[in-house]
């Protein structure tokens, strides 16, 4: 049959499908009771195990947890570990911006003594020489 002829073609699909859809095919009562039964057997096999009682989790374990995991402990972790390095070696702009932040450098900056002698005038007084 040549794909041209729509018409053709078409019809025979159509009556195929109809006399597909006249039959209602009905399971048989055995067919039904067979798989009732099996059903209740299964539903049977499927009880609820008795609960057990879960044990006590450690103090570790709670504050995993509670600080969120794995995940946040290795965040944790590294930024300690980033901590340590900057404080036993830190980046060389880093100390410079601190120790002129804190003026504990070798320069003395813009240090102006307004009162020459102010400090040996009050040990004077407390008996310290």
């Amino acid at each position: 049959m040549p794909m041209t002829d729509k018409a053709k073609h078409d019809s025979t699909l159509d009556a195929a499908f109809a006399a597909a859809r006249a039959q209602q095919p009905e399971p048989s009562a055995e067919l039904m009771a067979r798989v009732l039964a099996e059903a209740e057997d299964v539903q049977a096999g499927l009880a609820r195990p008795p609960e057990r009682s879960r044990p006590k989790r450690g103090y570790l374990r709670q504050f995993l947890d509670a600080m969120g995991g794995w995940p946040a402990m290795t965040g944790l972790a590294a930024a300690g570990v980033a901590g340590v390095w900057l404080g036993i070696s830190p980046v060389v702009g880093v100390s410079d911006a601190l120790v002129n932040y804190l003026g504990t450098g070798d320069t003395l900056g813009y240090a102006v003594d307004v009162m020459p002698g102010a400090e040996l005038g009050l040990a004077w007084e407390e008996g310290a020489l």
